[in-house]
């Protein structure tokens, strides 16, 4: 396991920034005036145990807060960056001692430079690979937002007195996601293992499988109490029954679109015939019904 201390993950961040230069008017020779700062709203939510949810724009962010220290479950996109800041450090002046990504997708990982910055970043190692690969769209990401701490199959946190276990789940919504547990208090952060109360968007693309997904959330069953309080990727706190729910569906999905196929429908005749419309409540953009059902059909070979 290679580590980064939070000060040389600082002064790496620090480094790329002063790559970047600072932009000046043309016609004056003056500094540029910065661009207005975009506001944007983030609920801090008390889960349990000093587990914590913010809700703005992409993924809902974990953190968890104590003597010890702060661990940061995900980031977001770039307009939230100041409103995370200003929520995190409300809850806590400790700090922070880790960040760590559920997957690759940039609404989870979209400020990893700047909470990079203060605290080492950790995934799995197919995040750090896909975020690096200079075949990326918008390119690789500099050495400051990618994570320093890699794993395969998980590993253990000790942190304000909790055990925190993280286990990767393979081709699911991707093939980097993880699953974050706080044993004592009985709290799970799914990351985009579980869009609740809406379609997932699942990334064939980077690994991902619909059928991955169920089999992930099976597995995932068998290791939560009844009584679990969930925070999904998407949506609002959840409970067991909600995971079951969002299981069920997915299974079921994936029978009406096979037996659409059986009866030789192209994937054209399936959205006009609408084969998902009895889950269409669940339909909020950009996870729509169509996009689901495309989804679904092209992973089991829809024409």
């Amino acid at each position: 396991m290679h580590l980064v201390t939070p000060h040389r993950a600082a002064l790496a961040a620090f480094a790329g920034l002063l790559g970047l230069g600072i932009g000046f008017a043309p016609a004056t020779g003056t500094v540029a005036s910065p661009p207005p700062r975009q506001e944007v709203a983030v609920e801090t939510l008390a889960v349990a145990g000093g587990v914590h949810v913010l809700v703005g724009r992409g993924g809902n962010v974990g953190v968890f807060v104590g003597d010890e220290g702060v661990l940061v479950i995900d980031d977001q996109m770039k307009p939230t960056e100041q409103a995370l800041f200003d929520a995190i450090d409300a809850l806590s002046k400790a700090p922070w001692r880790f960040v760590l990504n559920t997957h690759v997708h940039g609404d989870h990982t979209g400020n990893n430079a700047s909470f990079g910055a203060r605290a080492p970043i950790v995934a799995h190692a197919n995040v750090r690979a896909r975020l690096a690969d200079p075949k990326r769209d918008g390119g690789p990401l500099a050495a400051p937002a990618l994570p320093v701490v890699t794993f395969e199959e998980g590993l253990e946190l000790h942190l304000n007195g909790e055990r925190v276990r993280v286990k990767h789940f393979a081709n699911a919504h991707t093939d980097g996601d993880s699953v974050v547990f706080f044993e004592r208090a009985n709290v799970v952060h799914t990351g985009d293992l579980f869009f609740h109360g809406r379609f997932p968007i699942i990334d064939l693309d980077r690994g991902g499988s619909v059928r991955g997904v169920v089999e992930a959330v099976d597995e995932l069953l068998t290791m939560l109490s009844d009584d679990v309080r969930l925070i999904p990727g998407h949506g609002a706190l959840a409970r067991k029954s909600d995971l079951v729910a969002y299981r069920d569906m997915l299974a079921d999905s994936l029978k009406l679109v096979e037996a659409a196929q059986r009866e030789g429908k192209s994937l054209e005749q399936m959205q006009q015939e609408r084969v998902l419309s009895k889950y269409a409540a669940l339909a909020q953009q950009p996870n729509s019904e169509q996009r689901f059902l495309e989804t679904v059909a092209r992973e089991l070979g829809a024409k």
